[in-house]
C-alpha cells in the first residue's frame, strides 16, 4: 500500500508602487491617468514522500528556486460628456510582466497586451439608464512552477519547457438600471471571450496548485437584481445570477496532466455554479437592526471532467444588533448576533472535482459581537 505526502512552504513578498491622477479638463471631459508596477519574488521549496508499509522515499524537487516576477502597467481615459444624459468613456490600458523561475537551465517568460476600452452610458428617462462597455483584459499567470515536482511524481518525461501563458480576453456588456417609486431593478448581460483561459489543476490530492491554459475558453452570464424600501423601516434585496463558463484543449501546462488532461472538446471549469440566488429582508431603526437572509445554489461541478453537478443547496441566516446611543464613552457599544445556516443543511460544496478532496459547508454556527466607539 502506497502513501504520498506533501509539504509545500513557499511564502511570497510583494513590492509595489500605485499612482492615480484626475483631472477635469472642461465641463465635457473628466481625464484620468496612472500607473502602477509590482515585483514578487518566491522562495521556499516542496517535499514529496512516497511512502510503503515497510519503507519510504523522499523524492528530491527542484521546485525550490528562487522566481522573481515584475509586473509593469499605465491608463489612461477620458469621460466624455455629450450631455447630460449621454456620457462616453475611452480608455488605453498597457500591461507587461517578466518572470524568472531561477532554475538551472533559466526559466524566463514574458507578456503583455494592449487594452483598449470603450463604454457608454445612456439616461433614457429620469428613471431608466443604459449602459454598455467593450474591452480587451489581460490577467497574468501566477507566479508558480511545480514541473519538476509533477514529472518527478508521475515519472514523465524528462522536464519540459515553462508554457504557461497570460490569459487575454475580449470582454462584453450590456446592462439596464430602472427605478420604481423606491424600488430599483437591474439587469446585465455579458460575455468574455478568452484565449489561453487561465485555471488551477493540483498535485494528487493536495491543496499545492499549479495554474495552466485552456486554448480557449468563454464565460457568459445574466445577473438580475433588486433593492429598495418597501415599508417604513423596512427594506429588501434580491440577487440572481445564470453562468456558464467553459474552457476547451490545453495550450499551457502540459506536464501538470502526463497526458491525462481534458482533451480537445469543451469542459466545464470547476467553479461554475450555474445559478446563484440570495433574497434578504432588513428591519431598521436609529439603535435597532434585524436582517435575514435565505442563500440557493444550483451546486459546484464534479466528476473528472466536470461533466455533472452536485444537488442543489438552500441556506438561511439572521442577525440582529442594537446600538447603545449618547454622549458618555460607556454608551458608545454595539452588541450584535449572528446565526449562520440556521436549518443545518451539511451541502456538499466539492466532491472529486478540480479542487481535490471533498469539501462540505458548515453546519449551523452562533456569533456574538461587542465592539465598541472610540
Amino acid at each position: 500500500m502506497w502513501r504520498l505526502q506533501f509539504t509545500e512552504s513557499r511564502p511570497i513578498n510583494n513590492y509595489g508602487l500605485k499612482g492615480d491622477y484626475t483631472q477635469r479638463l472642461d465641463d465635457e471631459n473628466l481625464f484620468k491617468t496612472g500607473f502602477q508596477v509590482q515585483g514578487s519574488q518566491a522562495t521556499g521549496g516542496i517535499t514529496i514522500l512516497s511512502a510503503t508499509q515497510t519503507s519510504q522515499v523522499v523524492t528530491p524537487s527542484s521546485d525550490n528556486s528562487v522566481s522573481t516576477g515584475f509586473f509593469e502597467s499605465v491608463y489612461a481615459q477620458d469621460d466624455y460628456s455629450i450631455s447630460k444624459d449621454l456620457t462616453f468613456n475611452f480608455g488605453l490600458r498597457v500591461d507587461a510582466t517578466q518572470t524568472n523561475f531561477g532554475t538551472t537551465p533559466v526559466v524566463y517568460s514574458s507578456d503583455g497586451l494592449l487594452q483598449p476600452r470603450v463604454g457608454i452610458n445612456y439616461i433614457l428617462t429620469e428613471n431608466t439608464k443604459l449602459h454598455g462597455f467593450y474591452g480587451k483584459l489581460f490577467q497574468p499567470a501566477p507566479t508558480e512552477n511545480l514541473r519538476d515536482s509533477f514529472v518527478n511524481l508521475g515519472g514523465g518525461p524528462t522536464l519540459s519547457s515553462y508554457d504557461i501563458k497570460a490569459e487575454k480576453d475580449d470582454y462584453y456588456e450590456v446592462g439596464l438600471a430602472q427605478q420604481f417609486g423606491p424600488q430599483a431593478y437591474f439587469l446585465n448581460v455579458y460575455y468574455k471571450d478568452a484565449v489561453n483561459m487561465l485555471d488551477d489543476t493540483q498535485i494528487l490530492n493536495t491543496s499545492i496548485a499549479q495554474p495552466f491554459n485552456f486554448a480557449r475558453g468563454f464565460a457568459w452570464g445574466v445577473e438580475l437584481s433588486t433593492k429598495g424600501d418597501f415599508a417604513e423601516h423596512w427594506s429588501d434585496f434580491l440577487n440572481y445570477s445564470y453562468e456558464i463558463a467553459m474552457g476547451n484543449g490545453i495550450s499551457g501546462g502540459l506536464f501538470a496532466f502526463n497526458g491525462n488532461g481534458p482533451g480537445n472538446s469543451w469542459t466545464f471549469l470547476d467553479h461554475v455554479q450555474i445559478q446563484t440566488a440570495t433574497l434578504g429582508v432588513t428591519y431598521h431603526t436609529p439603535k435597532f437592526y434585524w436582517s435575514s437572509q435565505a442563500l440557493f445554489g444550483s451546486g459546484l461541478r464534479t466528476d473528472p471532467n466536470n461533466g455533472t453537478s452536485l444537488p442543489s443547496h438552500l441556506t438561511f441566516d439572521t442577525s440582529v444588533g442594537y446600538e447603545f446611543q449618547g454622549e458618555s464613552w460607556w454608551e458608545k457599544w454595539k452588541l450584535s448576533g449572528d446565526i449562520l445556516n440556521i436549518t443545518n443543511n451539511v451541502y456538499p460544496i466539492t466532491i472529486s472535482n478540480g479542487f481535490n478532496g471533498s469539501h462540505y459547508a458548515a453546519g449551523t454556527e452562533y456569533f456574538a459581537h461587542l465592539t465598541k466607539e472610540l
